[in-house]
């Protein structure tokens, strides 16, 4: 008897011998979730960093770097709810 077990066929999923079918669509959900996350971290990181380096230049010293942190967050999560939506 073998190490392992091959699965038996399911009724209604075709296999095309290296993936199901639909696991390639699962793959595909998996990267979109990854990329929102990924938009959201990199907009909040960026407009922070701007926000502290113009608290610096003007003095308004946690004002602005909190106000584009949100921005940033706030408009990455729109365009991320936007884009899972199309």
């Amino acid at each position: 008897m073998p190490a392992y077990r091959v699965a038996k066929p399911v009724r209604g999923v075709k296999y095309n011998g290296h993936a199901m079918a639909g696991e390639k669509d699962a793959w595909a959900q998996v990267g979109k979730v990854g990329s929102f996350g990924l938009t959201i971290g990199v907009a909040m990181l960026v407009c922070g960093a701007l926000g502290r380096w113009l608290d610096a230049r003007l003095g308004t010293t946690p004002v602005l770097t909190i106000l584009l942190f949100l921005a940033g967050g706030g408009s990455a999560l729109w365009y991320g709810i936007v884009a899972i939506l199309r």
